[in-house]
């Protein structure tokens, strides 16, 4: 085993997991299985593994090939760099990967680890991954709500703002800076928290090694990107700390201080917190630590007013709405844009919740997954517990929704090969109804010869808990400048803050929306059904941000205030 140092070590491996503890070397499936994550720290000698460097051999010592299977491609002529594994240069492609075709190391692939005892739970990062706050001031009313002390830099305007919970509780603050090529964050880390990264900080902002890749195939790149982020882990490892002071509360303090090339990184235990500081092209001399008073010392006081009410769920008034268009430069199109607003909820991802998105349903008794007439089963979209709905408290209209206070399961008819609008339909059952999560059902054997399901991710849509919040909506198709109109839609579905660029925008129930091909889903609804037209439609629910785009369940008007969902439709946009 080749570690995260470049040292090998000998190794035995076991078959069976289960029978050994987190001291032994476990290889399953071609993954190493370890204690490996402690090098983020820079405080344990230990070997430790970041990715799966096994060189296997027989017993007189001769190389033993992992196996690549039948998925070996084409050699790939231009990786230059030498299998960190075997010393080959051998690099072939499989299939989205590439492997040395000598060793059957596979660059890219994950370590997985195991511990002999239960941990506490992991953190879960509010960031855009798992999509839990996608608003920059959203993390300011987190940060505000945090029953610790947070520091920031002194005399500093922060630029953004960042936070992580363990359960709902915000355990990280980090308040950043930046300026031109220079960044600066101070991380505040509660004893909930886990160690802070360093060596992780270190490498990110050393992977540049000069080597160009202009020309080169993606398998090239592929085995050079983790040349790269071998290289930079392992001077990120071989870096001495020493003592630096910096002042925080008014007088100078020590912290734990490494640096490389440009990038430094400064920790200190203060008191029941630690304190984490990364600078790039950043003098460490010049900065000073305090407290953040209110966190509402660098933004605006209004900013932090409006951030807080939309993480509550309050809307704008329809003041505040026209505000917002003139602030946009929209004011000779305000009456057209107020008409075409509409309240709705954006269904904000949670840690659990009765609602949610993709995954299987409940079902209770009596009912059945709907399937097609060929016998191919829909794919389950969405679950509302309509009984939790918070109310839509707005001088702006909604659809009318006559739930009845009842469980509604949404599922559309999907197929891979060809993605267009379909049907769609909706069961509802009482809340207090007895309920069975279902399984995912068998597909019909045959299939019909134009139906592709098997192996798409259309079959179970990733599952995800939401909190419904009640936010507000515009038209997707601009009124006046297209960048100004997204701009105030951006903000309007926001509460009014601006988001950070790259925030993923929730799905949501009710409402405007648009889909990944930059039109209104509703134009749908007549594409399925050609005895209605694109006005008798409103949007249900809409999934935005998928791997393969957008999708949307339609309903007619007539047919949400009725309370029946027995002719729904969806729309599918394809990124």
């Amino acid at each position: 085993m080749i570690d995260d140092r470049g040292h090998e070590h000998d190794a035995e491996v076991f078959p069976d997991a289960a029978s050994v503890g987190i001291d032994h070397v476990i290889v399953l499936d071609g993954g190493l299985t370890t204690e490996g994550w402690k090098w983020w720290t820079l405080t344990s000698d230990e070997p430790v593994f970041s990715e799966p460097l096994v060189r296997f051999t027989d017993g007189a010592g001769d190389l033993v090939a992992g196996p690549l299977g039948s998925r070996i491609g084409t050699p790939i002529e231009d990786a230059t760099e030498a299998c960190p594994v075997c010393g080959a240069v051998a690099w072939v492609a499989i299939d989205y990967h590439v492997g040395c075709k000598r060793c059957g190391y596979v660059p890219g692939h994950a370590v997985h680890f195991a511990r002999d005892t239960p941990g506490d739970g992991a953190l879960d990062i509010d960031d855009d991954d798992d999509g839990d706050v996608d608003e920059e001031d959203e993390d300011l009313a987190a940060l505000k709500a945090a029953r610790f002390t947070i520091y920031a830099a002194a005399g500093q305007t922060p630029e953004s703002f960042d936070h992580s919970r363990r359960g709902h509780e915000v355990v990280t603050a980090r308040v950043m800076y930046t300026s031109n090529e220079s960044l600066l964050f101070v991380e505040t880390r509660t004893a909930g928290a886990a160690e802070f990264p360093a060596a992780a900080h270190l490498a990110g902002f050393s992977l540049w090694d000069g080597r160009d890749d202009t020309g080169l195939s993606d398998g090239a790149i592929q085995v050079r990107h983790a040349d790269r982020v071998r290289r930079a882990r392992r001077r990120a490892l071989s870096v001495d700390s020493a003592m630096r002071e910096i002042p925080i509360d008014g007088r100078a303090a020590a912290f734990t201080f490494s640096a490389l090339d440009d990038a430094w990184v400064a920790t200190r235990r203060h008191g029941r917190l630690t304190l984490a500081v990364v600078g790039y092209k950043v003098d460490p001399a010049t900065v000073t630590l305090a407290p953040l008073h209110g966190v509402g010392n660098a933004p605006e006081p209004r900013k932090v007013a409006l951030a807080r009410r939309a993480a509550a769920g309050e809307l704008l008034s329809r003041a505040e709405v026209e505000h917002l268009i003139d602030e946009h430069g929209l004011g000779e199109h305000r009456e057209t844009i107020l008409a075409h607003i509409a309240a709705g909820y954006r269904l904000q991802r949670v840690p659990d919740s009765p609602h949610r998105v993709g995954g299987l349903p409940d079902l209770a008794p009596g009912e059945g997954w709907p399937h097609d007439e060929d016998g191919v089963p829909f794919t389950f979209i969405a679950q509302i517990d309509c009984t939790q709905l918070p109310s839509l408290q707005s001088e702006f209209p909604s659809a009318v929704f006559n739930h009845g206070g009842r469980l509604l399961r949404l599922f559309g008819r999907m197929n891979a090969a060809e993605m267009v609008p379909d049907e769609a339909v909706g069961l509802l059952c009482a809340p207090d109804a007895p309920l069975t999560r279902a399984e995912l059902p068998a597909l019909p054997n045959p299939m019909p010869p134009d139906v592709e399901l098997e192996d798409s991710d259309l079959r179970e849509l990733y599952g995800e808990p939401v909190r419904p919040l009640p936010f507000l909506t515009a038209r997707y198709e601009p009124f006046g400048d297209f960048d100004d109109y997204s701009e105030f839609r951006s903000r309007l579905a926001a509460g009014g803050v601006r988001r950070r660029e790259d925030a993923w925008d929730d799905p949501q129930l009710l409402g405007y929306a648009g889909n990944e091909q930059g039109s209104d889903p509703v134009a749908a609804g007549p594409w399925v059904y050609d005895d209605t037209a694109e006005d008798d439609w409103c949007v249900l629910v809409h999934l935005p941000g998928m791997d393969w785009g957008s999708l949307s369940v339609l309903i007619r008007r007539v047919d949400l205030a009725a309370g029946r969902f027995d002719r729904l439709a969806t729309d599918i946009s394809l990124s």
